[in-house]
């Protein structure tokens, strides 16, 4: 007695799904450590030189991470399709870690401080300050 999909029409394992899924989440896990290898390679530097990305890291950082994206919704909803409980918890986790590496590791790093320059301050012979950038007491500085 054969069993086909016309009979079960719920079940979904068969075909290319569980394939897709598989490839999909082997590949996210993959493109975060190329995020990961991509910060090393532009930011790693010795004996106090100066590291700067050049165009082709920031190019390489941002399709690798369009690429992550796109594999971490695949093997997402691939499981949430096949109703995979159990590879659902492990997508779930993939997804955290890519967020992760996507932040941290970006190229150029993202700057948690404020660019801007801090006021400098002059104090005068009475002990007031002055900062500059203009008050009614200290003109521009």
């Amino acid at each position: 007695m054969e069993r086909s999909l016309e009979e079960n029409p719920t079940d979904r394992r068969g075909g290319w799904a569980p394939v897709v899924e598989k490839v999909a989440s082997i590949g996210s896990v993959l493109a975060i450590i190329l995020v990961f290898y991509n910060f090393m390679s532009a930011y790693l530097c010795f004996f106090g030189t100066e590291c700067t990305p050049d165009a082709e890291q920031i190019t390489t950082y941002r399709v690798t991470a369009v690429a992550t994206v796109v594999l971490v919704v695949v093997a997402f909803g691939s499981a949430l399709r096949n109703r995979r409980r159990w590879t659902l918890f492990w997508h779930g986790l993939v997804a955290v870690a890519a967020a992760a590496a996507l932040i941290l590791f970006a190229v150029p790093q993202i700057r948690w401080d404020d660019p801007r320059p801090l006021p400098q301050v002059r104090t005068f012979e009475n002990g007031e300050q002055c900062y500059t950038g203009g008050t009614g007491f200290c003109q521009g500085g």
